[in-house]
């Protein structure tokens, strides 16, 4: 379901950061992840980390780096599929883009409706 892989995404993330700051002193291994990016936002303590990836290009999806998400992070538990925090991320990203495209398309929708074409 979308809050089981929500929750392993979201979860494993926190625990990766934490897990490599212990590890190299405060600077977390994320940034291995080749296409990450990070700032500091206007108050001066908030980071922002990012993972850098097109969704699509030319209506081919595009596959997140889940190989280096799990070397870097690591998996759960048995390094399995339903562990890898890179499918997690990845299945997360599919809900996201469902959930995207039923928008768009709604909103297109109303659109035709209010003008009447």
């Amino acid at each position: 379901t979308f809050q089981t892989v929500r929750q392993r995404a979201l979860n494993g993330l926190c625990e990766c950061s934490k897990r490599r700051a212990s590890i190299d002193g405060g600077s977390p291994s994320f940034f291995d992840i080749p296409n990450t990016d990070g700032s500091v936002l206007e108050d001066g303590r908030t980071k922002r980390n990012s993972v850098a990836t097109a969704t699509t290009v030319g209506n081919v999806a595009l596959s997140l780096p889940t190989d280096d998400i799990d070397r870097v992070c690591g998996n759960n538990n048995n390094g399995g599929r339903e562990d890898s925090l890179g499918e997690a991320m990845e299945e997360l990203r599919d809900y996201v883009h469902e959930v995207s495209r039923a928008f768009v398309r709604r909103w297109d929708e109303s659109w035709v409706d209010k003008r009447g074409t």
